[in-house]
């Protein structure tokens, strides 16, 4: 690979990298300020998802409080405990 080459690829992967970093920081301002949509915090899991990003519930945690919230019961309803 060429020099030009090698600063062509270093420019793109910073640009990729600057792209990524100011798509997570407007998605979780979204979230944090109440103003994310369904598709937003939908487009958050997939960005975690996809850079292997993920968390393991325990009791107390915020998840497990919000599904002690949810007005939802039935056969179908996983709480977690």
């Amino acid at each position: 690979m060429s020099k030009d080459q090698n600063s062509i690829k270093h420019n793109v992967e910073e640009l990729l990298y600057t792209l990524m970093e100011a798509s997570a920081e407007e998605l979780l301002r979204r979230i944090n300020t109440g103003e994310a949509s369904p598709q937003d915090i939908s487009n958050a899991i997939r960005l975690c998802k996809e850079n292997d990003i993920d968390i393991h519930v325990k009791k107390g945690e915020p998840l497990d409080i919000l599904s002690e919230s949810l007005p939802f019961e039935g056969d179908n309803v996983v709480r977690f405990k």
